[in-house]
């Protein structure tokens, strides 16, 4: 056995794993899936309790363009508030946003997209600008920091 290759399986057995149904999933692909459940749940909107399971009790959270800072989870669902009725998708089963751009690397994933037109308090809303947000986790793959970069429309900005 040559010493390149004995040195590749003692790198590769570094690496963190988990097998299921013996097939061997890296700690970089659990993340992925873990950023795919999350933005299948936000885009869908329909699972509010199932949305704030990919946060830790402990989360910081920013809202850039807002200038709205929380240090916990339980502030920021306050903020985020998906239960609140004046929010109404165009149809039932529209996605709430699209997927521009995603990247996925060592504990953290940046997501770039639109939002889909939905009614907020009886009104169309067509925000037609991208957003980004950065998402950071934790060993447990729980968002442990959240940065929301979204340009609102001046209706929805503080006086």
């Amino acid at each position: 056995m040559s010493l390149v290759f004995a040195a590749s399986i003692t790198i590769a057995g570094c690496e963190d794993t988990t097998s299921v149904n013996n097939t061997v999933i890296s700690e970089g692909d659990q993340l992925q899936q873990v950023v795919d459940d999350y933005i299948a749940t936000y885009q869908a909107r329909d699972d509010w309790q199932g949305f704030l399971s990919f946060y830790s009790d402990s989360l910081y959270f920013l809202d850039i363009n807002l200038k709205a800072e929380y240090h916990d989870r339980e502030a920021f669902a306050a903020f985020y508030d998906w239960p609140n009725p004046g929010f109404k998708k165009v149809t039932a089963d529209q996605l709430t946003f699209e997927v521009e751009d995603l990247v996925v690397a060592d504990q953290t994933a940046i997501i770039k997209g639109r939002f889909e037109p939905f009614y907020w308090q009886g009104e169309l809303q067509e925000w037609t600008d991208l957003f980004t947000i950065w998402l950071h986790f934790n060993d447990e793959r729980k968002i442990i920091r959240q940065y929301d970069f979204i340009k609102y429309p001046k209706a929805f900005l503080p006086d």
